[in-house]
């Protein structure tokens, strides 16, 4: 697995931007097998996105080996706060990581037209 920042737009791209995304995958035969990707501003706040392991590799430890990765890299590991979303039922999973369900005094807030996530956010209300 490997963490690797984005490449700037340009030549006069604030170099800040280069920590402000990191991408963590792994490959099986040329095809993803896993895959997360985290934004920060690698001093207060990381948030975890898109945490997502291939069907026919759930349950052989892949996931559990992507989330150590990216909890010990460098950036990760020095932020204040490391924040993911992630769908209720695997809220447990994430607890091995020191990841709550609760979030203080902050609420998620989302704008989306997708259909999908419309009806998601009608059932867990």
């Amino acid at each position: 697995m490997v963490g690797r920042g984005p490449r700037p737009r340009s030549r006069d791209a604030d170099p800040g931007w280069k920590r402000s995304r990191l991408r963590f995958d792994r490959l099986s035969q040329d095809q993803f097998v896993a895959f997360a990707r985290v934004l920060t501003d690698a001093a207060y706040i990381a948030l975890l996105l898109d945490v997502i392991v291939s069907r026919d590799r759930r349950g052989t430890g892949l996931g559990r080996m992507l989330m150590d990765t990216v909890i010990a890299h460098p950036t990760i590991a020095s932020v204040e706060t490391v924040e993911l979303v992630c769908p209720p039922d695997l809220a447990a999973f994430y607890s091995r990581w020191g990841f709550v369900d609760h979030s203080g005094g902050s609420r998620l807030l989302r704008r989306t037209s997708s259909r999908t996530l419309l009806d998601l956010d009608s059932v867990n209300r």
